[in-house]
């Protein structure tokens, strides 16, 4: 009985860091770092222009011919915000394309390990989805039109 007692026990501070590890990853604060990787496709059979910014990070100005993508990584906080401004022809549109207090509305988040947030430009507007499925498709929702 004593060698149980204490095989027990040995096994109980063994697995301690394991079960505090799994229990603290589960209820992270909102203040704590996910990784996202954000995609802007472009859907429209001519080139469109577009610039990426946060209040840490400035991608510039970038042209997208059809079919095109851009990625980038975020590392998200409690804080973080992407801005993107979009040109195509004489249209213009401007939204937040990452909102860390809005992101479950707008890029799906799926369980735990990195996120994916995918924006498909198109003559309609602009669709996003947390899956790079063919368009369209159910995965892909219309998040506004262009201005």
């Amino acid at each position: 009985m004593y060698r149980l007692f204490v095989f027990f026990f040995f096994f109980c501070i063994s697995i301690f860091p394991v079960t505090y590890t799994i229990a603290t990853s589960i209820n992270k604060p909102l203040d704590v770092l996910d990784e996202w990787n954000m995609f802007i496709i472009n859907g429209i059979n001519e080139d469109i222009t577009f610039h990426v910014r946060s209040k840490e990070d400035d991608h510039g100005n970038h042209t997208l011919s059809y079919n095109g993508i851009y990625e980038w990584q975020i590392h998200e906080t409690a804080t973080t915000y992407y801005w993107s401004q979009f040109w195509w022809g004489s249209k213009y549109q401007d939204f937040y394309v990452f909102d860390s207090h809005h992101h479950s509305n707008v890029c799906l988040k799926q369980g735990f390990g990195t996120q994916y947030c995918y924006w498909l430009v198109t003559p309609e507007g602009f669709y996003v989805s947390h899956v790079n499925n063919p368009f369209p498709s159910r995965s892909w929702a219309l998040d506004r039109t262009w201005a």
